[in-house]
Formats: structure tokens, C-alpha cells, sequence
């Protein structure tokens, strides 16, 4: 993060390598507007502008507005945070460049030698450059939750937010899905589950004769995203744990290492760092054993039997519940949520492809065959998907799409309240605005409360 003086607030000036043979510096970027000791570059604004334009957004003042605007909302964020000492760890950086690494490299096949041809620096050096902005995100993310996370709507709030839209105004709803689905995973064989077990056993017995559980777990840790850090988890609350881990977990001591459990993701060693409050700080060795060709066979004679059932008119939503490996479905017959949503239903871009393209053959009522499916730990399964209900393109109406209108009500009122929040906090703030957007409306605020 670039801390800035007041005497600062005109340009930066950036020169290359051969300035000394030039008349004058080359300026290739500038600070186009500061919040507290947060610099804005034009850089920034510009690239935000252009990814806006590419999904659609008009080429127009209303855009340009739009981003300085979020911007300056953002680094008010950051600065709040600096004032009231928020903390962002190392990890928390770490984990989020992670995700975004590997999302970005997942769309090129996962090859660092397309990502150095496609952004022109290596992954190392990427992360290096994004590393301020990521920790300004951090800090960002965590002030706004805290403004916005006792925000509620009730349904009486729900149905006014809906009777006041204008009927000509009503958003148009397309084709969506209602589905639920029953999983059944793969497990390994009982020979497999043993030597892991053994194996871990020998990798815990060699940590408590005196090697190290960093470097154990560097060598030996089956989780990706743990192993480079030498297994540690950083701080967690038991909530954010598997019940099997929380459970040895939250009675070690610091610097204790605990036997050989089992959960969901398989075996681990776990070692206490710290406690702090509700929360601790410790590293894992997780080992996992192999699935087998002969363990997805038996997987699928099992879900070929529960399709049997399925077909004898037992009810789709108590089977799921009695039976489905997937934890997150389970608890609600089987009924998968919309994670964009929080409802039911899906519309098509919200889908798979390939779970879209299974969905669209079936009748409201119909299941599939059982298929192959990747859970989100990457472990094999098979899945049979039921059709609860569709809804064709139609407008929105408060009975078929309340959980779509609950939705909006909501991000209304965190809205509102975020604006009450930016009123209150710019005044004694240390504001510095480009004159080129005085004429955005929704930037009269901030140019109001403009330090002079």
C-alpha cells in the first residue's frame, strides 16, 4: 500500500530507466484522487473503466463515475480500517492470492508457461504486484461486513420493496430450475484406509523422536492448501472445522501433537501452535487414501440400487436425506441452493454446463441415471439429480420468486445502510478529488466533504 503526503496530491511522476538521457521524465501514471493516506491511480481507474466496457457496461461519464466511486468507497474502507487498527495476516493475503491464482491459471489449462505469454510476467512476479491490492481488499471486505452484517429484511419489508417497484419496471425472470440431488462418493477400500493410517502413524512417530512438523508436512501433507506453509491453518473457529478435526483439535495444548484421526478428507496429525480466545492456530498432516476402479465400481452399484428404489415412487427428498454423501445438500432433502441467490432455483447461466444440459432433458418429477460427478474436494462420486420444478421465462412475481426479490430487498437495505455509513465517516477525513468528475451526481458527497 502507497502512503502519500499532502505535498504529493498533484501527480506521480514514474521514470524509466534512461531518464538522465531525456529532456524531461516520462509521467506514466498519476494519483488521481486520495482518501486518508490512500492513493487512487489513473492506472487503476482506467484498466476497472475498460473491464466494465468489455462485459457490456456503456462507454459513457456513467461508467467513469461508477468506478471512481466504488473506488473511493473502497480506500474510505481501508482508511477506516488503518484507524481502528484492523488486522489482515500474512495468511489471509496468502489464501486469497492463492484462490485467484489458481482460478486465473485454471482458465489456461493450469500451464505457468501460458500464463507468462498470456500477462507477460511470471505467476511469482504476479503475485508479487498484486499483493497491496489484495491486503487493501482484506481489510476493505471485513470493515463493510462489519457495517452490514446485522442488516436483515423481513418478509413484510420484502413484500413493500416488491409493491413499490412499477409494474412497466418488473424484471423479467428466465428459465429456471428447482433440483436436489443424492450423492454417493466413492470411499476406499479398508486395505487402503490401513496403510495410510500406518504410513501417517510412522510420519507422527518420526515428529515426536524430534523432526520437524514443518518440514513433514512439506514432504508428506496431501493438502495443497496447507503444504506449503508447512501445514499451518492459520487462526480458525470450530465452526470453519470439520466436527471429527474440531473436536481433537480444540483439546491439544500448544506445541502437543495429536494421534491419528479420521475425517471426511481422511487422516490427519494435527500439532497446536496457539490459542486465542474462540479461536486457535494450528498445522495438519492430511494423508488420503487412493480411490480405486473396484471402489467407483462398488460406488455405482450402490447408486444403481438407490435408483432402483427411487423408481418404486419413494419419496426423492427423505432418501436423500437418509442417504447422500453430500453434507451440504443433505440437510435439505437434497435440495441444492443457488449460491449467487441463496434460494432455490437456478437459472441457466448459474448452472454447469453439463448439469444443464442433464437437467433440460427431464420432465418436472423425473431423476436421472446415476452419473459420474467431481465433488468439490476433487473426490469421485455418482450423482442422481432430480427435477423439481422449472419455471419458464416470465415476470418476476412475489410467489414464485421470493428468495430473487429477498435477495434484492436485502442488498437494498445493506446499500442504504453502507451510504449512512460513507455520510458519516467523510467529515475529518483527508479528501482529495480530480476536478474532471465534479459533474458525476452520485459523487457530490464525497466533492462536498473535499478537504480544502
Amino acid at each position: 500500500m502507497l502512503k502519500i503526503n499532502k505535498g504529493l496530491l498533484i501527480a506521480l511522476s514514474i521514470v524509466t530507466s534512461s531518464v538522465f538521457a531525456q529532456e524531461k521524465p516520462i509521467l506514466l501514471d498519476e494519483v488521481q484522487a486520495v482518501i486518508g493516506k490512500n492513493a487512487i491511480f489513473k492506472s487503476d481507474v482506467e484498466a476497472s473503466i475498460e473491464q466494465l466496457k468489455m462485459q457490456g457496461a456503456p462507454s459513457n461519464i456513467s461508467t467513469e463515475c461508477y468506478v471512481l466511486k466504488e473506488k473511493l468507497f473502497e480506500k474510505l474502507l481501508v482508511h477506516k480500517a488503518e484507524v481502528d487498527s484492523v488486522d489482515v495476516s500474512d495468511q489471509e493475503i496468502d489464501d486469497a492470492i492463492d484462490r485467484r491464482m489458481n482460478y486465473m491459471l485454471m482458465r489456461l489449462g493450469g500451464s505457468e508457461k501460458e500464463f507468462l505469454k498470456f500477462y507477460g510476467k511470471s505467476v511469482l512476479q504476479f503475485k508479487k504486484e498484486i499483493r497491496g491490492t489484495v491486503a487493501d481488499n482484506i481489510l476493505a471486505s471485513k470493515v463493510k461486513g462489519g457495517i452490514t452484517q446485522f442488516v436483515t429484511v423481513t418478509p413484510n419489508e420484502v413484500k413493500e420493496f416488491f409493491s413499490e417497484i412499477p409494474l412497466d419496471s418488473l424484471p423479467v425472470v428466465p428459465e429456471s430450475y428447482k433440483i436436489a440431488q443424492l450423492v454417493v462418493k466413492a470411499k476406499p477400500n479398508l486395505t487402503e484406509k490401513q496403510r495410510v493410517k500406518t504410513k501417517l502413524e510412522g510420519v507422527r512417530n518420526r515428529i515426536l523422536n524430534g523432526s520437524d512438523f514443518d518440514l513433514q508436512a512439506r514432504i508428506h501433507s496431501d493438502d495443497p492448501g496447507s503444504r506449503e506453509r508447512g501445514g499451518d491453518l492459520g487462526f480458525l473457529a470450530r465452526n470453519q472445522l470439520v466436527p471429527e478435526f474440531s473436536a481433537v483439535a480444540f483439546r491439544l495444548q500448544p506445541g502437543e501433537v495429536s494421534e491419528v484421526i479420521e475425517s471426511p478428507f481422511g487422516y490427519h496429525v494435527i500439532q497446536m501452535i496457539e490459542k486465542k480466545g474462540n479461536l486457535i492456530h494450528a498445522r495438519h498432516i492430511l494423508k488420503m487414501p487412493e480411490i480405486y476402479d473396484e471402489d467407483l465400481v462398488l460406488a455405482k452399484n450402490r447408486a444403481d440400487s438407490i435408483a432402483e428404489a427411487i423408481k418404486t415412487d419413494v419419496n426423492f427428498n427423505k432418501l436423500a436425506s437418509d442417504l447422500s454423501d453430500d453434507e451440504q445438500s443433505k440437510i435439505n432433502g437434497g435440495i441444492v441452493q443457488n449460491p449467487e441467490t441463496g434460494g432455490d432455483y437456478f437459472e441457466v447461466e448459474d448452472m454447469d454446463k453439463n448439469l444443464y444440459l442433464t437437467v433440460q432433458q427431464l420432465k418436472e418429477g423425473e431423476t436421472t441415471e446415476p452419473q459420474v460427478f467431481i465433488m468439490p474436494d476433487n473426490s469421485r462420486a455418482y450423482r442422481i439429480v432430480y427435477l423439481m420444478d422449472k419455471l419458464e421465462f416470465h415476470t418476476a412475481n412475489i410467489a414464485t420468486d421470493y428468495d430473487r426479490i429477498k435477495s434484492a430487498a436485502l442488498n437494498q437495505k445493506q446499500d442504504d445502510e453502507l451510504s449512512k455509513w460513507i455520510s458519516s465517516h467523510l467529515n475529518g477525513t483527508f479528501i482529495k478529488l480530480p476536478e474532471e468528475y465534479k459533474s458525476c451526481s452520485e459523487l457530490s458527497i464525497w466533492y462536498k466533504n473535499e478537504t480544502k
